[in-house]
């Protein structure tokens, strides 16, 4: 009998990581669920054992794989907003840099010999072009940037010391909901742009916050490139086939190679939704560039990748179907307290 892969998945409560928990378990992982709960949301864990702990705990990550056989590590778990970390850069090194050390620690320890991490365009920082392939210069703009950068780098001198397999995937701005809302982005410290957008246009917001409109982009709004969540989580689980298959270590940038700039993504959410989406233009934030577009070249030739919701109107009417649930749900237990 052939026993399915065990794999780990920490920060699986959050956005991106509960995705792979719906992923997973279709395709028969057998799944083991770490997360803090600090920025996660306990309904996103669908799937899997959940165990709530801390990975900047040594301790506990050491007990976790004393207790716990794993094939894979899947590793999503850390805090991802840029202005947050300059003003706390310490709790960026900890959570992003240290915890995954604490991670890849316990792998070596333990014989775990793949190991997938959730890394960010960030690391690049500033290129004059706006578009970055996986050989593009590392220049992070702030500690998030940084501490990711880090963390890729104890990942990639382990793994070519002691023969661990190891994807690092770089993402660019992950946008859109699983069809169903089964899992989403819930409101916590970092608010993806997208939901931002369609928060605005349910009047959850009074406005939409535009960081700067003097970069040297065409109107002069930052430009990003956008991917739906399924079409990263397909990577993620092309990714995982390939350690298995080829026990061999990558590093991809996972983006659409296109990008759209803040008041694109505005005005596109105002014709889909057929609402008006009010702007405040407010100074450019510290930490931010002006265009960071990805090569996906590198994706789809390792791994076949193909993406299949690479619209941005799919991006802006799934996130608005999960707004819309959320507040349908908010409003049946506002009932029931009546």
């Amino acid at each position: 009998m052939i026993h399915p892969k065990r794999l780990l998945i920490t920060g699986g409560a959050g956005y991106i990581g509960s995705h792979m928990l719906l992923a997973a378990k279709d395709k028969g992982y057998d799944l083991t669920v770490v997360d803090n709960l600090s920025t996660g949301h306990e309904s996103n864990l669908v799937a899997g054992k959940f165990i709530l702990g801390d990975l900047q705990d040594n301790r506990f990550v050491q007990d976790l794989f004393a207790k716990h056989s794993f094939d894979a590590v899947v590793h999503f778990a850390g805090l991802a907003s840029v202005p947050e970390s300059i003003q706390y850069p310490e709790r960026y090194y900890l959570n992003n840099t240290c915890a995954t050390f604490n991670l890849v620690q316990a792998c070596l320890q333990h014989k775990v010999k793949h190991f997938l991490f959730s890394s960010s365009a960030a690391v690049y920082g500033h290129h004059p072009s706006g578009f970055v392939n996986e050989s593009s210069p590392t220049h992070p703009m702030n500690p998030y940037g940084q501490s990711k950068l880090m963390a890729e780098q104890i990942i990639q001198d382990c793994a070519k010391a002691h023969g661990m397999s190891t994807a690092i995937l770089r993402y660019f701005n992950v946008a859109g909901v699983d069809a169903a809302c089964r899992v989403g982005p819930f409101s916590h410290k970092v608010t993806p742009l997208m939901k931002a957008v369609v928060e605005t246009a349910l009047r959850q917001r009074p406005f939409l916050e535009v960081y700067g409109e003097d970069y040297p982009t065409p109107d002069g709004t930052g430009v990003r490139d956008f991917i739906h969540i399924n079409d990263l989580i397909s990577a993620h689980l092309l990714a995982l086939n390939y350690l298995f298959n080829e026990n061999q270590s990558i590093l991809l940038n996972c983006g659409y190679g296109c990008g759209f700039s803040v008041k694109q993504v505005v005005e596109a959410t105002r014709l889909a939704l057929q609402t008006p989406v009010p702007i405040q233009v407010a100074p450019a934030r510290q930490g931010d560039c002006a265009q960071m577009v990805a090569d996906p070249t590198l994706l789809k030739e390792r791994l076949g990748w193909r993406p299949q919701f690479n619209q941005l109107e799919l991006m802006i009417e799934s996130t608005y179907r999960w707004e819309m649930a959320q507040c349908q749900s908010s409003h049946k237990e506002e009932a029931a307290l009546i």
